[in-house]
């Protein structure tokens, strides 16, 4: 059961660490696209 548990817990960090970097490479993304309608 221990083992069961970790397992589920580094999957729950490896999906925030995936959620955390696709919306920090949207908001990149968006700011790449702000930049670009200024210039």
């Amino acid at each position: 059961m221990i083992k069961s548990a970790s397992h589920t817990n580094i999957e729950r960090v490896y999906a925030i660490y995936l959620c955390l970097t696709r919306t920090a490479r949207s908001e990149r993304a968006l700011i790449a696209d702000r930049s670009e309608q200024t210039h």
